[in-house]
Order: C-alpha cells, then sequence, then structure tokens
C-alpha cells in the first residue's frame, strides 16, 4: 500500500485576492491580494497605476470591533488607515470569534478586541456625581495651620 503526500502547503494558506472599495481610485476600486507573508494593493489614480507591497510584519494585528447594534467588523489594521484591510463585516453573527481566530492564524499576527468609544448618551445613565467644588472658598480647602497664612505672604 502506498501513501500519497501532499506537496503543496496547506491551501488555507495560499495567497487570495479581493476588492475593496477605494474612493480616491479611478472606479472606486483597489485590488488587494493578502498573503501570509504580506499585502499587495493594486489600484489607479488620475490613470497612474499604482503596486504597493507591504509587508505582514508592519501590521499590527487583526482587529475585532462590535458596536452596541452588534454589528460587527474584523480588520488587518495597519499605523497608516489607507493600508488597513477590511477582512469581514456583519451584524450578529454566530461565526464571527471563529473567523476573527483564523484571520488571526492566517497572518500570525494578534488577535486584538477594541472597543468603541462610549456615547455621550450612554453616559447620561451612569449614576450619580459629586457636586463641584467651585462654591468653596480657598481658605475652607486649607490645613489649619496654613489658614493662619494670609494667601500671598
Amino acid at each position: 500500500m502506498s501513501r500519497q503526500t501532499s506537496t503543496s502547503p496547506n491551501p488555507f494558506f495560499e495567497p487570495f485576492d479581493i476588492c475593496a472599495l477605494d474612493e480616491r481610485a479611478d472606479g472606486g476600486v483597489r485590488h488587494i491580494r493578502m498573503s501570509p507573508r504580506g499585502i499587495a494593493i493594486e489600484r489607479q489614480l488620475n490613470g497612474v497605476k499604482m503596486h504597493l507591497m507591504v509587508p505582514i510584519r508592519g501590521y499590527e494585528g487583526v482587529v475585532l470591533t462590535c458596536d452596541e447594534q452588534r454589528f460587527c467588523r474584523i480588520a488587518l489594521v495597519h499605523q497608516d488607515e489607507d493600508l488597513t484591510i477590511e477582512l469581514y463585516q456583519a451584524a450578529e453573527s454566530p461565526a464571527v470569534l471563529a473567523i476573527w481566530r483564523s484571520w488571526a492564524e492566517f497572518f500570525a499576527k494578534p488577535a486584538l478586541y477594541h472597543e468603541p468609544p462610549v456615547t455621550r448618551g450612554a453616559l447620561s445613565g451612569m449614576g450619580w456625581t459629586p457636586p463641584r467644588r467651585r462654591g468653596l472658598r480657598l481658605d475652607e480647602r486649607r490645613p489649619r495651620f496654613l489658614k493662619r497664612r494670609r494667601c500671598g505672604h
């Protein structure tokens, strides 16, 4: 009985292409080729073709963000916002954690969670706040031995 082994790597780790919206590009689209080693971005801007290769070590990690409406977004985050790649977005997806972990494994980057900023309306029901100290005189807050001194002397 002969054993057949595959010489090709895991198909999960093969590079693949996607198209993403890009407001500044001609046609409003940019082509992205993703692999575990890096990201290749191609777009045309004012008739000039641009090809950019970004190594994967330049990215911070795979970030999951969920808002109050349970809308989840997974992105490969770079310091330069233009190089951040949107990987997945959905509303109330039960498989979002598995997808998030698989993207982190694909790129060998940390899986990070980012909480959205708290809105002002959410803070209004947080409870009691202490009164402001604006009405107090300075000498009422001074220690006893400093009350004998006059301010400025």
